[in-house]
């Protein structure tokens, strides 16, 4: 319902330039996000509260979204963010089971699931491939949205197109969500084109880690963590 009262309320003009530029549902999910409950400017759009993995029908403001809709240009539309993986470490086949890590990979979102024994992996990811808006070059942020910042280290060019990741092994996680702390066993990093006008919805990449299993990891300073023990739950299997 909130998303059909905001397609209602953009303009013609808005509209029509964003079917043309098969912008509609990227914009139709930034608006949704920055105008959360809570969500009432660019600090809080640049966090996971903005983008939690569920979204709760009590966190939404649809007169805000149909405001924002209303108040839109077309020239201020914000591009859809696209990713390619340049190089990783998320292998084709990997743990007991040899299965895939590489769950999908698609402009708007790669997800990956960590089977392997390393303690650290990484991946080069590119956001080249995002057409801009008009004249105005677009700059990029990289932003973790869940996670620990300690155990997550991105580092990017001069204008953050593209970025060398490196990820320690999570074990899962206490997250604050509304009303409730959650436990989770997922990283997530979203990114954000940034121009003239709005910010971009994310794309987001997800890398999720198993619960079936504990894990020990050896840390060094400095260096990879290294394995040291894993036990299988044989009931969850």
């Amino acid at each position: 319902d909130a998303f059909a009262m905001t397609l209602a309320a953009f303009s013609r003009e808005t509209m029509q330039a964003m079917a043309g530029e098969g912008l509609v549902v990227p914009t139709l999910q930034m608006i949704l996000r920055r105008n959360l409950r809570g969500i009432n400017g660019d600090a809080g759009y640049y966090t996971g509260a903005a983008h939690p993995t569920v979204f709760d029908a009590g966190q939404l403001r649809p007169e805000r979204m149909i405001g924002h809709a209303a108040s839109l240009t077309p020239d201020a539309l914000p591009p859809m963010v696209r990713l390619a993986i340049v190089s990783e470490d998320f292998a084709a086949g990997a743990g007991l089971a040899g299965r895939s890590e590489r769950l999908f990979t698609t402009p708007s979102a790669i997800a990956r699931v960590w089977r392997g024994h390393e303690g650290r992996k990484r991946m080069t990811v590119s956001a080249a491939g995002t057409q801009p808006r008009g004249d105005v070059p677009l700059t990029f942020r990289w932003v973790l949205l869940r996670g620990d910042p300690a155990k997550v280290d991105i580092a990017t060019d001069a204008f953050g197109a593209t970025a060398e990741i490196a990820i320690d092994w999570h074990d899962a996680f206490e997250m604050a969500s509304p009303g409730e702390a959650l436990t989770t066993s997922r990283v997530d990093i979203g990114v954000f084109a940034v121009s003239d006008g709005e910010p971009s919805a994310p794309a987001i990449l997800s890398v999720s880690f198993p619960t079936h299993q504990a894990r020990t990891y050896r840390q060094s300073v400095g260096k990879a963590p290294v394995l040291e023990s894993i036990d299988y739950d044989a009931f969850a299997r």
